[in-house]
């Protein structure tokens, strides 16, 4: 990921959304001087709804709540009279995600996260975020002081890299441009004996009529998650 600032933060946020199997989400940063919280980027909301949480005031129950320190993890309708709660039935927000960003002890970001359709966030899902989080702060502060983008990309990819499930990067035809390192480990091939392949090359024969109508649905926009197995170089089901 390359970009201007705010091409990185939005990046950032569509990163963690996918690993988190998600639909939207917002990322926060914090104000050093006032503590104020101000929205920089955001996925999935209407915009009668961001217009609502572009800002919250460091004296705010929306900023205290945001910025315990700690990961939250609750249904919308237990939090929304705290964040926005005239817009609680017209979001159909279900399950959401408080992650705070830290670096050297401060809480320099926060983000956002929601379901409009999935009324838990999944456990294993939970370590993933808070994962990324973990090093998303070092990736935000360097970008805050105006680090290099090679910097920016390189911190991007530690995210990328860091996280256990299979995640690829493919072109409109479905074939393979890149993967995260699990993928390579876990599928036991090296990154060129998988680059411009197809990813239906990877799944069970027997699923292919599946694989190839959920990748189609990846491909236009309407799922970033395929459930279906994979076969690794010696067979294995993954």
């Amino acid at each position: 990921p390359t970009g201007s600032f705010k091409e990185v933060l939005d990046q950032l946020l569509d990163f963690t959304i996918q690993a988190g199997k998600l639909d939207s989400g917002a990322l926060y940063l914090t104000d050093k001087f006032t503590g104020e919280l101000n929205l920089v980027a955001h996925k999935g909301f209407s915009p009668g709804f961001v217009k609502k949480i572009r800002h919250f005031d460091a004296n705010s129950i929306t900023a205290k709540l945001f910025t315990t320190g700690y990961p939250i993890y609750k249904l919308y309708h237990e939090i929304s009279a705290l964040i926005c709660k005239e817009e609680q039935h017209n979001e159909k927000l279900e399950g959401t995600a408080i992650v705070p960003i830290r670096f050297e002890g401060n809480t320099i970001a926060v983000f956002f996260l929601a379901s409009h359709s999935e009324y838990t966030i999944p456990v294993d899902v939970h370590g993933s975020l808070e994962s990324i989080s973990f090093q998303a702060g070092a990736t935000i502060e360097h970008i805050i002081r105006g680090r290099n983008d090679q910097k920016d990309q390189f911190d991007l990819q530690l995210l990328f890299d860091s996280l256990q499930d299979l995640i690829f990067v493919i072109r409109t035809d479905g074939c393979i441009i890149h993967a995260n390192r699990s993928t390579y480990e876990r599928l036991r091939y090296h990154e060129p004996e998988l680059t411009g392949e197809n990813m239906l090359k990877l799944v069970p024969p027997s699923r292919t009529l599946e694989a190839a109508s959920m990748l189609r649905d990846i491909i236009d926009g309407e799922s970033s998650i395929s459930y279906i197995p994979m076969i690794s170089r010696a067979g294995e089901i993954i």
